[in-house]
């Protein structure tokens, strides 16, 4: 009798997980208009402009991911990611360490307000903003910095600071739709 009601017990749960993987729906999301899929690493999936370009540079520890537009005789306005790989911080931590990073890099760096809390893709992250000196002027920097328990991430928008409005409507879609794979 005991054997009879696990049997039975079995293909009630086989019919049940049949019935369940046959009401599952699996919604993918679908790139805004004019935008382009990039899927081509295994940490993350972007959407960006279709006229804009992307390079990529990757070792062992860190992958970066450039997408700009080519503006001529001036610098490019882009949005890149940073993936650094193996990272297993709590963001707090995170965040210290790259702004102890770009205090050293930037003799003038300086946030502009707090850290802002936000939500990318799922996972808690920090925005910061700043602008620095640079050999094209004085540059404008978005960041938000995102950490995965495995992995941490970083997605810039930068522009010079007289055209940081110019762009920031592509980064800001580009963030609403990036996705943590």
């Amino acid at each position: 009798m005991l054997k009879k009601a696990g049997i039975i017990g079995l293909l009630f749960g086989f019919v049940l997980l049949g019935v369940i993987a046959v009401n599952i729906e699996v919604v993918q999301a679908e790139a805004p208009e004019g935008y382009l899929e990039y899927t081509e690493n295994e940490y993350f999936t972007a959407y960006y402009p279709g006229d804009f370009s992307v390079d990529t540079e990757i070792d062992d520890f860190m992958e970066i991911v450039y997408f700009y537009r080519f503006v001529e005789d001036r610098f490019n306005p882009n949005v890149n990611v940073v993936v650094e790989k193996g990272v297993d911080l709590e963001l707090d931590e995170y965040l210290e360490a790259n702004l102890d990073n770009l205090d050293f890099q930037f003799s003038d760096f300086e946030l502009e307000g707090e850290p802002e809390a936000v939500k990318v893709g799922g996972y808690d992250g920090k925005m910061i903003i700043y602008e620095v000196e640079g050999e094209a002027g004085l540059h404008y920097f978005e960041q938000i910095l995102l950490t995965t328990g495995d992995n941490a991430f970083v997605i810039t928008y930068a522009n010079l600071s007289d055209y940081a409005e110019e762009d920031r409507d592509v980064y800001e879609k580009m963030v609403e739709n990036f996705e943590v794979r």
